[in-house]
């Protein structure tokens, strides 16, 4: 079985929508769906955002595999991420892992719009231009996202290989354009859509580049999407 790991479902509904026989449980805001893309069976989990979270709820649903189809063969844990290195764009895929065959193998898959490199990972969001300038300098990282290094560590103590395919939501001259607290409750996992209407109300000119933003994470998901479709597809043929 192919365990697909994302933080949210507003990551993983391309794939979600493209599996055959899916079974859906779990809670609403984090489900866990099992199907079939081609010949593969796939378990889909959501973690929530953040390294605590995603350490957590693997371990949890490690311990219960065998309900969920047994023994995970690979772990994929993808989703968006905010642009470090300055070349990289919008929809661009930064790619990690643990085995350097299987990683290789990725690439020549996926062809120009990925890119091998190191996937940083912070406890909170980089939501300036500034923060992303310094973070680049210090780790020399392409991408960095909230949860890849707890997916690993996971994964190296489990016995598990693993392969991270994220999309670059926000590149790295881009700033969030809406402060994360204010669209996102990290407590209970879930957007804060009043909140954010009212902010934009507030500050009438962060609505463009925030729509921008929503731009971005639209195209960052349909290449992610497209990526994990060929990836579960082919990777082992």
């Amino acid at each position: 079985m192919i365990a697909l790991v994302f933080a949210l479902p507003q990551e993983s509904q391309g794939v979600v929508a493209a599996l055959r026989s899916p079974v859906r449980t779990g809670s609403t805001a984090l489900p866990v769906v099992t199907g079939w893309l081609g010949n593969r069976n796939v378990l889909v989990l959501h973690t929530g955002v953040g390294a605590t979270a995603a350490r957590r709820t693997l371990a949890h649903y490690w311990e219960m595999r065998e309900t969920y189809g047994g023994r995970w063969d690979v772990l994929i844990t993808a989703g968006f991420a905010g642009g470090l290195d300055p070349s990289l764009p919008a929809g661009a895929l930064v790619l990690g892992g643990s085995d350097p065959l299987m990683l290789e193998r990725a690439r020549e898959l996926l062809g120009k719009r990925a890119h091998v490199g190191g996937l940083a990972t912070t406890f909170e969001p980089l939501e300036t231009v500034e923060a992303k300038e310094v973070f680049f300098r210090e780790t020399g990282a392409l991408a960095v996202d909230m949860e890849t290094e707890a997916v690993a560590a996971f994964c190296r103590e489990s016995g598990v290989s693993w392969l991270a395919v994220r999309g670059i939501s926000d590149p790295a001259g881009m700033p969030f354009p809406v402060p994360y607290d204010v669209c996102f409750d990290a407590t209970t996992q879930q957007p804060l859509p009043g909140a954010l209407f009212r902010f934009l109300a507030l500050h009438p000119g962060r609505a463009f580049p925030f729509a921008r933003f929503v731009w971005n994470v639209r195209r960052a998901q349909r290449t992610l999407t497209a990526a994990l479709l060929k990836l579960v597809e082919k990777l082992y043929d």
